[in-house]
């Protein structure tokens, strides 16, 4: 439902703003684990401020518990985060604009019993 403050569309604007950090928030917390090609790594919490309407104004997130230790480390047949992958595995201007090289380059995206390939994640897509 359309509803206006001061002339704008807010619902309109705001709800599918915030529906669109999903995937940028799973790519920079989740990563492959034994048990699941998509695992949250962090906790996230959203603080939305609605008008008296109802409306939405708003939003805050906060992140807490990111596990750090899976930067440096991780156990065999998992990986590090997917934002890692996708930067690697981006396209080739992205790439050489940021000097990021291929991923098997990385120590962090290469380590002995690394999953580089998940099979319900794409990496390039993403």
């Amino acid at each position: 439902q359309a509803s206006h403050v001061k002339g704008q569309r807010v619902t309109d604007e705001v709800a599918p703003r915030l529906m669109m950090t999903n995937p940028v928030m799973e790519g920079l917390g989740n990563a492959k684990t034994i048990r699941n090609n998509n695992s949250s790594r962090f906790g996230k919490h959203f603080d939305i401020q609605f008008s008296a309407n109802g409306i939405i104004l708003g939003a805050e997130t906060s992140v807490y518990l990111l596990e750090k230790p899976r930067i440096c480390q991780h156990l065999e047949g998992e990986r590090n985060y997917h934002i890692f992958y996708m930067l690697a595995k981006s396209p080739q201007d992205i790439r050489k604009a940021a000097g990021i090289t291929k991923w098997q380059d990385y120590y962090i995206l290469n380590q002995k019993g690394t999953v580089a390939e998940v099979t319900t994640w794409n990496d390039e897509k993403e």
